[in-house]
């Protein structure tokens, strides 16, 4: 340590040491002079608004300005690095139409900042601000999806969703348009399961003056099945027919899918094919389609054999 000082001695008792220890004194009084001068700068502003609950802005209000001050620089540089962020907020009325000068600007920024900081005006010679009824609206959500199973999964029912409406609060010019939200895409490929629920987000809202749960998380619900092959063979019922008329065959075979939860509890008295006669006179040929009348909604890719049956008619 002895021999760091007495170094650090001799090197400025020479001529070197010397000058450099000037330049530095004097590079701190040009400083000091210079940061105790008044400059010319800016600074950024937060705007706020308290608009009444009945009342909502119909263009966006600007959510900053720029402020032009005049200080020292110590304090331009203080106020930069430490000093509390500059925010101001508008009480606002009802009035559709309500304007604030640069000068009116000027004054609150001004009863923030020290005394010593001069604020000579605002990146705004005016601010228009325009309101108009608040409104409340309920609309339909649309589930936005592609849904796929993997075999032999298939759904039984159509997808659930709940929510099924947004409440959307805004300016009536706004809202009014708006008739539904749609989600983002739910995409579920290659699915293997009887039971499902996801969630879903909405898309954001096209213009920020719109307010309601955009965050909010839509359940979806999915029920879904092992779909395997039956068969079944059922009487076909002839309508309007006549003691001379006889028909083949008298029974048809139905094929369809249906879940292993339905599997046997479909039977043969869930459907009805049935063949109209009261119009055979018309036909040029005895053959009369079939016609399928009901069968159960849970089933799906059902088909029946023969499509037609043939009638005779017989002479006594």
């Amino acid at each position: 340590m002895t021999e760091t000082r007495t170094t650090l001695k001799a090197f400025f008792q020479s001529d070197r040491g010397l000058l450099l220890a000037s330049i530095g004194v004097a590079l701190i009084f040009w400083l000091l002079n210079k940061m105790s001068q008044s400059y010319d700068s800016d600074i950024n502003v937060r705007v706020s608004y308290t608009v009444p609950d009945t009342k909502a802005f119909s263009l966006a209000p600007p959510a900053k300005l720029k402020a032009f001050v005049n200080s020292t620089g110590w304090d331009l540089m203080y106020q930069h690095f430490i000093g509390t962020p500059i925010a101001i907020n508008l009480e606002l009325n009802e009035q559709s139409i309500q304007n604030y000068t640069s000068g009116q600007f000027s004054s609150l920024i001004q009863s923030q900042l020290p005394s010593h900081f001069k604020v000579n005006g605002v990146d705004q010679d005016i601010v228009s601000l325009n309101l108009e009824d608040n409104l409340q609206k309920e609309v339909p959500i649309i589930l936005k999806s592609e849904i796929s199973f993997n075999p032999p999964y298939q759904m039984t029912d159509s997808v659930r969703y709940e929510p099924k409406e947004i409440t959307l609060y805004g300016p009536k010019s706004l809202l009014e348009p708006i008739q539904q939200i749609e989600t983002k895409l739910l995409q579920l490929s290659n699915l293997e399961c009887t039971e499902r629920v996801d969630s879903i987000s909405l898309l954001p809202f096209k213009n920020p003056l719109i307010k309601g749960e955009e965050k909010q998380q839509i359940k979806v619900y999915l029920q879904a099945d092992k779909f395997t092959e039956k068969k079944i063979v059922i009487p076909i019922i002839i309508k309007n027919a006549k003691d001379s008329i006889r028909v083949f065959p008298d029974k048809v075979q139905v094929s369809f899918l249906t879940g292993f939860q339905n599997f046997e509890s479909t039977t043969r008295k869930d459907f009805q094919i049935s063949v109209d006669l009261s119009n055979i006179g018309n036909q040029e040929q005895n053959f009369i389609p079939l016609q399928l009348d009901s069968f159960p909604p849970h089933i799906k890719n059902i088909s029946y054999h023969p499509k037609a049956i043939e009638y005779f008619l017989i002479k006594e």
